[in-house]
C-alpha cells in the first residue's frame, strides 16, 4: 500500500491496510513520510528504514 501527497487521509488508510492484511510492521523510509507515528504503533510495528530505527507495538511515546 503506497499513500501520496493526494491521499486524503493517510493515517487512515495505514491502519485499515495494517488490519485488512493482518500486517505486523510498516516499513517507512523515515518517519516523516508516516503522519502519524503513534497511531501506526498501536496496530504494528514501525521499521524505519533511513535511521534503521524500530519503534515496536504498543510503543510509549514521550
Amino acid at each position: 500500500m503506497r499513500t501520496t501527497a493526494e491521499t486524503d487521509w493517510p493515517t487512515v488508510e495505514i491502519v485499515s491496510a495494517i488490519l485488512r492484511n493482518d500486517a505486523s510492521a510498516v516499513i517507512a523510509p523515515s518517519v516523516a513520510h508516516i503522519a502519524n507515528p503513534r497511531v501506526v504503533t498501536e496496530f504494528a510495528d514501525l521499521y524505519v528504514v533511513g535511521r534503521s530505527r524500530i519503534y515496536r507495538r504498543g510503543r510509549r511515546w514521550s
